[in-house]
Formats: C-alpha cells, sequence, structure tokens
C-alpha cells in the first residue's frame, strides 16, 4: 500500500471515529500511554464488553473520542498485522499529551486547500444574446438576397434563414482568495458565432440549381475584473457566484455572393466595435480532490455594443461587365422603406437619411461546465 493511500485510510478511519462518537464525544486529539500492566481494549465502552485486544504497559496509543470513563482508541496488538477499533478505560492510561482540536480531516478530503491563494477556472459552453440591429440587419439583407433573386425570375427551391445570437463560449478565471469565502479574479473569454443562411434556387426552365449564400462571423472578447464569492454547502459542494464590470472586443463580418442569368452580385462588411457592459455567473461546484473540482453555471450579460467602424465592398457584374465600390466608415442600420440592411456609410453621409449608428446588442444568458484547479 503506498503512502498516500496509507494516508487516506488514515483519514477515513478518523472521520469514523468523529462521527460515531458525535453527540457525547469531546474533540480533541489524546497521546495515552498505558499505565496498568496489562489493559483490555474493549468493544464497547463498558467493562463487561467482550475483549479485542490487550495492551501491554507502557504502549502508547492516539484517540480522537472519549465517553465518560472510556477513551476510543487505534491499536495494532502485533498479532498478524491487524487492526483493533476498540475502547480502553481512562483508569488504565495516563494522558501524555492533549494536542487540542484534531483537523478537519473532511476538508483535506473534500477539497479544502490554501496553497497560495490562487485558483484558475476554466469552463466552455452555449450562449445567446439578443443581436440587437445586427439580428434585424442581417435578416434585411437576407430578406433582399431572395428579392434580388426572384427579381431575375429565380424559383425558389429550398431555403433557411438562421438568427445570429447564438454562440460558443470558451472563457478563464484567474482568483486570488482573500478570505475564506471572498476573492478578487481576472475573467477572459472568448466566444463564436458564425451561422449560415442560404437560398437556393433555379432560373427559367433551367434544371441546373444555384445557392446564395449568407454568412455572419461574430467574435467578440471580454475582458472582466470581478469579485468571487463562494458558499459551502457540504462538505464537497459549495454555492459559486461572480461578477463584475466587462469590456468586450467584437468583430463582425459579412458576405455574400448572388449568381444569376446575367452575371453576379456580391457583397462583404467586416468592421469591429466595442464597449462595457456588465457580466456574472451563479452555479454550482464539486470538489471531488483537494485541488481540483468541477463546476456547472449559469451566466448572463447586459451589453449594448455600438460604434461600428469597417469597410463594406460591393462587387457585381452584369453582361461580362463588372464593378466594384468600397466604402469605408461606420455601420449604420438603413430603413428606407424596404427591408431593413446594415451598410457603411463614409462619415456624416446619413444625416438626414433614414438610417441610425447600428448597435449590437450583447445581453443574453449561457451555460457552462468546467473545472477549477487551486495553486
Amino acid at each position: 500500500m503506498t503512502s498516500r493511500s496509507l494516508r487516506i485510510l488514515a483519514s477515513l478511519l478518523a472521520l469514523t471515529g468523529l462521527f460515531a462518537s458525535a453527540g457525547s464525544a469531546q474533540s480533541v486529539e489524546w497521546t495515552l500511554k498505558v499505565a496498568a500492566d496489562s489493559a483490555v481494549i474493549r468493544s464497547r465502552p463498558d467493562a463487561a464488553a467482550p475483549a479485542l485486544a490487550a495492551a501491554a504497559k507502557g504502549t502508547i496509543l492516539k484517540s480522537y473520542a472519549r465517553e465518560g470513563d472510556w477513551f476510543r482508541v487505534l491499536a495494532d496488538p502485533g498479532r498478524g498485522g491487524f487492526v483493533v477499533l476498540g475502547y480502553i478505560a481512562a483508569a488504565d492510561v495516563a494522558v501524555e499529551a492533549e494536542a487540542g482540536p484534531p483537523p478537519e480531516v473532511w476538508k483535506r478530503i473534500a477539497g479544502e486547500f490554501l496553497g497560495a491563494g490562487l485558483s484558475l477556472r476554466i469552463g466552455f459552453g452555449p450562449a445567446v444574446f439578443g443581436g440587437g440591429d445586427f439580428e434585424t440587419g442581417c435578416a434585411g439583407l437576407y430578406d433582399r438576397t431572395t428579392e434580388l433573386a426572384e427579381s431575375y425570375g429565380a424559383v425558389i427551391e429550398d431555403f433557411e434563414k438562421e438568427a445570429i445570437a447564438s454562440s460558443l463560449r470558451l472563457g478563464a478565471d484567474l482568483v486570488y482568495r482573500l478570505t475564506p469565502r471572498w476573492g478578487c479574479g481576472l475573467r477572459v473569454a472568448y466566444e463564436r458565432a458564425s451561422p449560415q443562411s442560404y437560398v437556393r434556387v433555379h432560373y427559367g426552365g433551367g434544371l441546373q440549381t444555384t445557392t446564395a449564400i449568407s454568412t455572419v462571423g461574430i467574435s467578440v472578447l471580454t475582458v472582466r475584473p470581478g469579485v468571487y464569492y463562494e458558499q459551502p454547502l457540504g462538505r464537497a459542494w459549495s454555492l459559486e457566484a461572480h461578477a463584475g464590470p466587462a469590456f468586450h472586443l467584437v468583430d463582425f463580418e459579412y458576405g455574400r455572393d448572388l449568381v444569376h442569368p446575367a452575371g453576379e452580385d456580391g457583397v462583404s462588411i467586416v468592421a469591429d466595435g466595442r464597449g462595457f457592459g456588465l457580466e456574472g455567473g451563479l452555479g454550482l461546484e464539486w470538489r471531488f480532490h483537494r485541488r481540483y473540482a468541477l463546476f456547472a453555471e449559469a451566466q448572463g450579460r447586459l451589453a449594448n455594443i455600438g460604434g461600428f467602424e469597417g469597410d463594406e465592398v460591393r462587387a457585381w457584374s452584369i453582361n461580362y461587365q463588372s464593378w466594384t465600390t468600397k466604402t469605408t466608415g461606420p455601420v449604420y442600420l438603413e430603413e428606407d422603406g424596404q427591408r431593413p440592411r446594415l451598410i457603411v456609410l463614409e462619415d456624416g453621409s446619413a444625416a438626414g437619411g433614414g438610417a441610425r449608428e447600428a448597435k449590437m446588442n450583447l445581453s443574453g444568458f449561457g451555460i457552462a461546465a468546467g473545472f477549477r484547479v487551486r495553486f
């Protein structure tokens, strides 16, 4: 048996003694020395109980529980290597040392670990958010693509229109414990949403189909200092909560290409924005080791990000003639009586028009599962 296994066994035996004697036992550790010529270890704290073993004068024993005039002890009588757990009369021993309250053995087993006070949490899971003007604008661009195809005589065969506001999120928290329950830390998270919408069409009497695909890519990098709280719920379980102000860096991409009988029509938008919000989480943690734990939590966020700027490139061809335009500036949501759409306009060119600054609503919730390592 390894030394680690021996330590675990000793801890479990100590726990057995602590819990079995709850209610009448005193929670201290004694070092006992047998004073009688031959002291009997019995199965119960009763002089009439069956004898389990005898301890010679001068034998040193450890006890973590006392019931009246009896000490509960763990002894190895040296016959075949077996271990005896029983009771010895207080009159047969002398107290050599009283070490005070024993360590909380269950904490070492369940996961209590001070170390440097640092821990690293890593979690992964899905998230959803509102999308805001970007959800509205991307949906409008998709509808405009369908209408453009129909204007060239397209017959719709199949289509799928996806919302943009669902993502997968990977987050890491570095936490420093200030007290047993409170801590401070830094959270860094990255999430990615990449939905695709399409419309499959054919033109006139032809049987050959063509597919116009609208692709969206949203990447969010979040940096958030925060406060962390832990409420123990038992030996191995605890309630975890964290919250704080968050800074978000958002990259947005949109692309669409439509092939029609007269040529092609494509558009792409690449932009980025940044802004602040609030973010937090609430969950349960299971400590299966003194340094390691698993957790599952619900996460929430409040943020509405604006200030997007970037480039819009449009390329189209008709009857073998091609054109390309590029516009650099802020991203707007244009609502001019037609389908709303995202559009990049040069600074000031939206004044007095049916366009307003586009904002991405990141407010929403998610779930995550992961692990914690304590250092």
